[in-house]
C-alpha cells in the first residue's frame, strides 16, 4: 500500500501544471491532498481491519481445529460446540476443563482477548468507540499503554503496521504454546 501510495503522488506530480495560474496550481495541491488523506484515512485503516479481522478468523479457525484434533485423538465423549459462549470461550472452556491445558494462563492469552476486543469493535462498529459501552472504554485505557494503537480525533481505533505484526506474533506464539504443552501433558490412555 504504501509503494502505490508513492506511486500514485508521483503520478500527480508529473502532471503539476506548468505555469504560476493560482487556480490551476491551488487545483493541482487540493488533489495532492485528497489523495494524502484517502490513504491516511480510509485505505490504511481499511487494510489493517481488514487484516485484524482476517487474523482473528485465522486464530479462531486454528484453536477451533485443535480442540477438535484432540477430543478426536484422545477420544473425549464432549465436543467444543457442546459449550456455550463464544467460539474462544467454548476453546478456553475445553481446553482448560476437559483437555487439562490453561490456555486462560499462558501470557499471549491477554494479548489475544484485547485482540479480540478490537476486532469486536472493528466488525461491530467500524472501529469508532462509544463513550457509553465499557468495552470501549478499555480499549482506551489500552490505547494510552500499548504500542501501535491510538486513538484519533473522531473516536476512531488507529492501528499501526507494528500492532498488526505484534498481533501476528501473538497468535505465533500462543499456538506454540499450545503445541508443547498438550505434548507434554498428554499421556495416551490418561485423559485428565
Amino acid at each position: 500500500m504504501p509503494i502505490v501510495q508513492t506511486c500514485e503522488l508521483a503520478t500527480l506530480e508529473t502532471e503539476r501544471p506548468p505555469g504560476n495560474d493560482e487556480v490551476e496550481q491551488s487545483l493541482h495541491c487540493n488533489e495532492i491532498s485528497y489523495l494524502e488523506q484517502l490513504f491516511e484515512e480510509d485505505l490504511f485503516p481499511t487494510m489493517r481491519y481488514s487484516f485484524i479481522v482476517f487474523l482473528h478468523t485465522v486464530f479462531e479457525t486454528h484453536l477451533r481445529g485443535f480442540c477438535v484434533g484432540v477430543q478426536r485423538e484422545r477420544k473425549l465423549p464432549i465436543g467444543l460446540t457442546d459449550l456455550q459462549g463464544s467460539a474462544v470461550d467454548q476453546a478456553s472452556s475445553y481446553l482448560t476443563k476437559l483437555v487439562g491445558i490453561p490456555v486462560a494462563t499462558f501470557p499471549e492469552w491477554t494479548h489475544l482477548r484485547r485482540f479480540q476486543s478490537i476486532r469486536d469493535c472493528i466488525v461491530h462498529d467500524y472501529g469508532y468507540l462509544n463513550p457509553k459501552n465499557n468495552r470501549h472504554e478499555s480499549l482506551r485505557q489500552f490505547a494510552i499503554k500499548a504500542d501501535g494503537i491510538r486513538i484519533t480525533s473522531v473516536d476512531r481505533i488507529d492501528l499501526s503496521r507494528i500492532f498488526c505484526e505484534q498481533h501476528l506474533a501473538n497468535i505465533a506464539a500462543f499456538f506454540k504454546r499450545l503445541f508443547e504443552t498438550a505434548d507434554s501433558n498428554y499421556k495416551p490412555g490418561n485423559a485428565p
